[in-house]
């Protein structure tokens, strides 16, 4: 893997990151595609995400995390 920043990794087309939600550390992996979609998998809870759009946007991300902490729940 190469480091993209203090807590994302790029692997094998993958970025890998650490996250806090609601104070617990999970591991992810995910893969954009172009703006357009996103698969986030949570290794940590065994849970993955697919969010599609039809429009670019760079807020899948923030969404596929917010779907996350709601399954949380």
């Amino acid at each position: 893997h190469v480091t993209v920043d203090d807590n994302r990794f790029y692997g094998y087309g993958w970025y890998i990151s650490d996250i806090d939600i609601e104070g617990e550390k999970k591991k992810i992996y995910y893969h954009t595609g172009g703006g357009t979609s996103l698969i986030l998998r949570s290794v940590s809870d065994q849970r993955t995400i697919i969010t599609l759009n039809n429009l670019i946007s760079n807020k899948l991300y923030n969404i596929s995390l917010e779907i996350l902490n709601m399954m949380g729940r």
